[in-house]
């Protein structure tokens, strides 16, 4: 497969779809979950978050290890990893194996976060490059999307863990595909540091650089309060419209699509010259309006609807922008797992700490605090942002 070609990228981009999903076949099922292994909202709370652990701790240093033995190679392995979770998955009856498996499901999620960014950005260049990163920065709706559709399907019946047969088989597809992947060819310096120290070093080296730590920590407010939009709006719709969980968890799925416009679009005008700090300025006020209004609890439902898919859209937009931002910040095209490692480490630290905070507003009907988390990660990641106002075409540039 030709390196940076359009079928490349979009294999590539099949793997972050498949381990997205994973964060989110576990919500439509809750109440199954929930009354078949005899726990409470916040053990499930708990379970949602453990996938999110590995990348939390470990996402740096694995997108060292990366940069190392080849993007390719790794999403390959993170791919068999992902299919033994769900392998796993048929055969746990208790609330421990579940957290156990959710954890091991966490390793593969880190390998493909930090590779699959690496790999487009190691074969692609300028307009292409800016394009490939937007759509990218899709993964996430659309991986979301798909685990809230594979597990929604099989909520009323009694073959629930079919979803993770499904997603086991999609996981073992990409695998076999990806031996098509392009190879990087890496530095030796990289492959033979001299010592223990210089070795860690290259592991953790994206924590030393402050314009990619800025760039992360901005991309981790949005994915914060996204994410936390995404987990409770279906309990928080159902129970102010009357509706079956289900019903509304399809909705989200189809109104994340919205997200995706958001993405193509905001790739779209930074491809062409749009300054990035203007555009995730009006990102950032549509956002605080938006949500703002979307947790309101008289917002009529269809409003609330329109509001949902303007803020999916604003999201993914924003998203797309700091993944645009991204190659300019990564030192080499060698360097980029280590880049992608650090991005999946503080995602999943904040994905992590995010349930807890917003599953007991919503079961306390604390809308007021929702709006608060809402303004303040949009006004966060706006300061966050290391992009002062350059205009960003052919790539980027920061201050």
């Amino acid at each position: 497969m030709k390196p940076g070609s359009w079928p490349s990228i979009l294999l590539v981009y099949l793997y972050g779809v498949l381990a997205s999903a994973s964060l989110s076949k576990l919500v439509p099922l809750s109440q199954v979950i929930i009354r078949q292994l005899d726990i409470g909202p916040a053990q499930f709370a708990l379970l949602l978050s453990l996938i999110t652990l590995p990348p939390a701790i470990l996402g740096a240093a694995v997108g060292g290890l990366v940069d190392r033995v080849g993007p390719a190679q790794a999403l390959m392995f993170s791919a068999i990893a992902g299919a033994i979770a769900n392998i796993a998955y048929l055969f746990a009856e208790h609330i421990v194996a579940f957290q156990l498996i959710r954890l091991f499901e966490g390793f593969a999620l880190v390998g493909i976060f930090a590779a699959a960014p690496a790999l487009i950005m190691a074969t692609t260049v300028d307009r292409r490059r800016i394009r490939a990163m937007a759509l990218w920065a899709t993964y996430t709706p659309v991986g979301f999307s798909t685990g809230l559709l594979l597990a929604g399907a099989f909520v009323a019946t009694d073959h629930w863990r079919i979803c993770f047969v499904i997603h086991a088989i999609l996981f073992i597809s990409v695998a076999s595909v990806g031996l098509v992947l392009p190879n990087i060819e890496q530095p030796v310096a990289i492959f033979r540091p001299h010592t223990l120290v210089s070795r860690l070093r290259e592991l953790v080296s994206g924590y030393s650089d402050s314009k990619l730590v800025r760039l992360v920590l901005a991309l981790g407010c949005v994915v914060s309060i996204g994410f936390g939009t995404s987990i409770v709006f279906p309990t928080w719709f159902s129970h102010e419209h009357a509706l079956p969980i289900g019903t509304v968890a399809t909705l989200l799925a189809v109104a994340n699509l919205a997200m995706i416009i958001g993405s193509l679009l905001a790739g779209a005008l930074i491809a062409k010259g749009l300054r990035v700090r203007t555009l995730f300025a009006m990102l950032a006020v549509t956002g605080i309006v938006s949500g703002s209004s979307l947790w309101f609890p008289l917002t009529p439902m269809f409003v609330a609807l329109a509001l949902l898919c303007l803020w999916l859209a604003t999201t993914g937009a924003a998203t797309a922008t700091v993944m645009a931002v991204l190659p300019t910040v990564v030192r080499s095209p060698q360097k980029g797992a280590s880049a992608a490692g650090l991005i999946s480490q503080t995602s999943a630290l904040v994905t992590f700490i995010t349930p807890p905070i917003w599953l007991p507003a919503v079961a306390g009907n604390r809308w007021t605090l929702l709006i608060a988390l809402v303004i303040g990660g949009w006004l966060s990641s706006l300061v966050l942002l290391p992009v002062w106002g350059e205009r960003a075409a052919p790539a980027p540039l920061l201050s």
